[in-house]
């Protein structure tokens, strides 16, 4: 079938679903629905006592988290996770899932933020999204939830000579909002300097990023170079769109719409508690997800439940001689360093290693002078046992950025 026509009748579905949630209780909704349809819930005693599960339940049988009914089609269109804590999984959808997953996501983005979808208009760019994900083609179709205007993914080679092509089309395509992982996004810049530019040829509404953690760093470059304000969503193949934080809000406001959550508390710092979430994904009627303890670890504030960061897949904490430190420590500790274009900190065995790649326009990265960053490192990390290794870049192409990795490698 034609993506187009694959994209209609998973938008018909997807209205027809908003209907019936109509102006019920969404979670309660969902919850009596998987009573009735799916086989992990069947029975009143898994919900009613809030027990959770993990990716290995889910692993374990796939098939009994998937809804017998077909309300909304049928769920056969697969996704997978990204495969960063371990083994891909796959998850089917119905059409109605994967339209809401896939392009009524940027809706939600929206309408949570406060921005008017009808700024968006028909036949233009709504979203751009940048990838370098080998494999991959560009292309672009409609997205009717806002205002049939066009969804573009932007396929990226591994450097300049490689995407002239896509690179003219950058240029050419201004959109509504630009999107894709912090590293996608930074190697659309690197690419863009290298032609020497000093800022981006037009200017989005907003940038918005997902699927890796957001760096101090990093928001500063994006923003700085796009000209634009910075949002970071926080989402995922089994929860959909957790959070979002736009970079003038302190903390980040759950997306309640798609999402119920909870935290499952992991440790305490003062004022801050660390904790596990807990989601039920109210986007989902295909597979369903409900009460599952993620592997996304958070900071939040223990009186308002703010959710102050999300850590993903890397450590919150790094261990030194005297004690645990939070990676944001060691964020502060390099902020300034505007010379680093990207770094990963890990251990290996007692050592220290620093993996870094430097600014290509940067004077100072011209000199390959990190001492200052060597300084900040030695004093947070309390240690002089660290090896620097000058990368050409940090984040292979189509990879994940984990800046703290969660294993010694």
């Amino acid at each position: 079938m034609p993506l187009e026509n694959r994209i209609q009748q998973a938008y018909r579905r997807y209205c027809e679903r908003e209907s019936w949630f109509g102006t019920f209780d969404r979670l309660q909704k969902i919850k009596e629905y998987a009573r009735e349809h799916v086989a992990f819930y069947k029975g009143s005693h898994v919900l009613d006592n809030n027990e959770v599960f993990t990716k290995k339940d889910y692993i374990k049988c796939q098939s009994n988290f998937k809804s017998a009914a077909e309300l909304f089609g049928k769920s056969d269109i697969g996704i997978s996770t990204s495969g960063t804590s371990g083994k891909k999984t796959n998850i089917d959808l119905d059409p109605a899932s994967w339209f809401a997953v896939n392009f009524g996501y940027f809706r939600n983005v929206m309408d949570v933020l406060g921005y008017d979808a009808d700024e968006i208009r028909k036949f233009k760019i709504g979203v751009m999204f940048v990838s370098n994900k080998s494999g991959r083609n560009s292309f672009q179709c409609a997205n009717p939830i806002l205002n049939d205007s066009l969804y573009f993914r932007l396929q990226l080679g591994s450097d300049v000579l490689a995407c002239k092509e896509e690179l003219k089309l950058f240029f050419n395509m201004p959109s509504y909002i630009l999107y894709g992982k912090p590293s996608y996004l930074l190697h659309l810049r690197k690419m863009l300097l290298a032609l020497g530019l000093e800022k981006s040829p037009w200017t989005p509404s907003f940038v918005l990023t997902s699927g890796e953690s957001l760096y101090t760093n990093q928001k500063i470059k994006i923003k700085d170079f796009f000209g634009a304000p910075v949002v970071d969503a926080v989402s995922s193949s089994e929860s959909g769109l957790m959070a979002l934080k736009h970079e003038s809000h302190g903390t980040y406001k759950i997306v309640d719409k798609n999402l119920s959550l909870s935290i499952q508390k992991h440790g305490d710092n003062g004022q801050q508690a660390y904790g596990y979430v807990i989601s039920s994904n109210l986007a989902y009627t295909g597979t369903v997800f409900l009460n599952y303890l993620t592997e996304d670890l958070v900071k939040y504030d223990k009186d308002t439940k703010d959710i102050n960061w999300f850590y993903g897949k890397n450590l919150s904490h790094l261990e030194t001689s005297n004690g645990p430190i939070d990676t944001m420590l060691v964020e502060g500790a390099l902020s300034n360093e505007h010379y680093l274009e990207d770094y990963r900190i890990f251990k290996n065995g007692v050592e220290w290693v620093f993996e870094y790649s430097l600014e290509k326009n940067d004077e100072d990265a011209r000199r390959g002078d990190i001492s200052d960053a060597m300084k900040c490192l030695r004093e947070v990390l309390e240690s002089s046992s660290i090896r620097p290794i000058q990368r050409e870049c940090v984040v292979p192409n189509g990879g994940k950025s984990v800046r703290y990795p969660l294993i010694n490698l």
